[in-house]
């Protein structure tokens, strides 16, 4: 997985105010992977043991809320259906409600982990990711 947020933006995302040539694939890519980390408890445990210095349930927060879900960005409209984006905008719903249960912030993935909020987000980025496949194919 090639999530590394730590002084950098997703691979593929830049922020809505960078250059206005951000291709939609990159945009839908860099979105595609950040869910499947958000989907998997593993690839959380994963992610952490790979970056031991971040916070990354901070990280996990940061990847979504300020690099990746831009709804009022054009290009990141124009990367992704209606349809998807109501499936991202629902997920987006029920991340801000967990973020909100989960203060103070946990300060390590198995904590995270331990939260039912967390796992509400896990559920949805799961469903959203079937969903983002399910209207590829």
């Amino acid at each position: 997985m090639r999530l590394v947020r730590q002084g950098a933006t997703l691979a593929g995302m830049e922020s809505p105010d960078a250059q206005d040539s951000a291709p939609s694939e990159g945009i839908r890519s860099g979105v595609r992977e950040l869910l499947m980390l958000l989907a998997s408890a593993d690839g959380q445990t994963a992610y952490e043991r790979s970056v031991p210095i971040a916070n990354v349930p901070a990280e996990l927060l940061c990847m979504w809320f300020d690099d990746c879900y831009h709804p009022d960005d054009v290009r990141f409209r124009r990367a992704f259906s209606p349809r998807e984006l109501e499936a991202l905008a629902s997920l987006d719903e029920r991340y801000r409600s967990a973020a909100d249960e989960l203060k103070p912030l946990p300060r390590n993935v198995p904590e995270l982990h331990a939260h039912p909020a967390w796992g509400r987000v896990v559920q949805a980025a799961s469903a959203t990711l079937r969903m983002l496949a399910a209207d590829q194919s």
